[in-house]
């Protein structure tokens, strides 16, 4: 089921593994754009490589077919994969990234159970994004979920219960916690609901932050933080140019500021988030609504 790609590369013990895995709430692609990120500032090789076959519906995630001149030259496949990734310093990271599987979870998490032993692996991290009444001029939030109950309390969490449908990081983590007493933790970050929708750095930067620190991570984010800026810039005045997208994140604004744990800010008399990001597209392609 899986292909040891790179069999003779020496992988150091007591890594951590980082899950971003495609298909599951990702608002604003943060767990998506980390991922990239991730590779591409980091020296990143593909270590294993896991059966499309045995996990992909491949009529929802084809292949690509590259033609040239009338004749098909190559078929591209896009499978599940783990990184080996090694920032400038020398540390690394495990990095599981990739189409969450359609089949056969319990097999696939498996699967990752072997290797994690395998490199004694000391923790899972699990990146994702969810919108929430957030206004983009503050700094993103990010929470944690997972069994490492301390280092959640340093994060923060949200409070009460909820009960919602479970991705394959939540199974990976579960059987490693169950079967190997190994610890895992789930970032989240807090993306505004009116850009959850689109691409927006700000929420995959946010995610990197806590990242780094709990990995030690040495990364050149240079790039990213200046498409973060940029898309600020835009939204700003995207946001002032509306009498009510503007009176909406002063709200949101004023209840965020409160200092008060037990915040619960309210989604009523919202614009949709799909209503400011197709006027945000419009406004970044140079259209005007006149």
């Amino acid at each position: 089921m899986t292909n040891n790609n790179k069999p003779d590369i020496e992988i150091p013990d007591s890594l951590d593994m980082v899950i971003a895995m495609d298909g599951w709430i990702d608002a604003g692609y943060a767990a998506a754009t980390a991922a990239k990120t991730l590779t591409d500032v980091t020296a990143s090789e593909v270590i294993y490589t896991f059966d499309p076959d045995t996990f992909l519906d491949c009529r929802e995630r084809r292949p690509r077919v590259k033609i040239k001149n009338g004749i098909p030259t190559s078929i591209t496949w896009t499978p599940p994969v783990i990184k080996f990734s090694s920032d400038s310093a020398g540390q690394c990271v495990l990095l599981l990234t990739g189409p969450e599987p359609d089949y056969r979870w319990q097999e696939f998490a498996g699967e990752i159970l072997k290797i994690i032993e395998r490199h004694r692996v000391r923790r899972l991290i699990g990146l994702g994004a969810f919108p929430f009444a957030w206004p983009h001029t503050r700094q993103i939030r990010v929470i944690a979920t997972g069994s490492d109950i301390e280092l959640i309390d340093k994060i923060g969490y949200l409070n009460g219960e909820i009960d919602a449908p479970a991705s394959v990081t939540d199974v990976i983590g579960q059987r490693c916690k169950d079967l190997a007493g190994l610890d895992f933790i789930n970032l989240w970050a807090q993306v505004p609901h009116y850009v959850s929708n689109m691409y927006y750095p700000q929420a995959a930067l946010a995610l990197l932050d806590v990242l780094t620190r709990l990995c030690s991570l040495q990364l050149d984010l240079t790039q990213l933080r200046e498409e973060a800026n940029q898309l600020s810039l835009q939204l700003n005045n995207l946001i002032s140019a509306s009498d009510e997208h503007y009176e909406m994140v002063r709200n949101l604004e004023e209840q965020v500021d409160v200092e008060d744990d037990e915040f619960n800010p309210s989604y009523e008399n919202l614009p949709s988030g799909d209503e400011i990001a197709a006027e945000l597209e419009r406004y970044l392609r140079g259209e005007t609504n006149g």
